[in-house]
């Protein structure tokens, strides 16, 4: 798409949301992300019958984060398991896709 100018259409509103990386010591990865990279567990999917820990900046009260690293237990076959990213509107996620 270089050297053509990109209409509204085309630009689709999109946001990080997450990444999501597998952990052989979940307990060692929650100490890590928080003490050495000062980010805070902002949802311990553990306490819902998960199997995620959700990390990232303190969010204000009743605000969500607005990106956050998940993390799971489980064999580490890739150092990265995906990237989330969010939409506005459906057309938006066939937009990008297309591209």
């Amino acid at each position: 798409m270089r050297g053509r100018a990109h209409t509204t259409r085309e630009r689709a509103a999109m946001r990080w949301t997450h990444f999501t990386l597998p952990v052989s010591d979940l307990d060692g990865s929650i100490r890590f992300f928080t003490e050495v990279c000062g980010l805070s567990v902002v949802r311990d999917r553990r306490l819902e019958g998960g199997t995620t820990v959700w990390l990232g900046p303190a969010p204000p009260a009743g605000e969500d984060p607005a990106f956050v690293v998940v993390i799971s237990r489980g064999e580490v076959r890739e150092p990265l398991d995906h990237f989330g990213f969010q939409c506005e509107r459906r057309e938006d996620v066939t937009t990008i896709a297309d591209r």
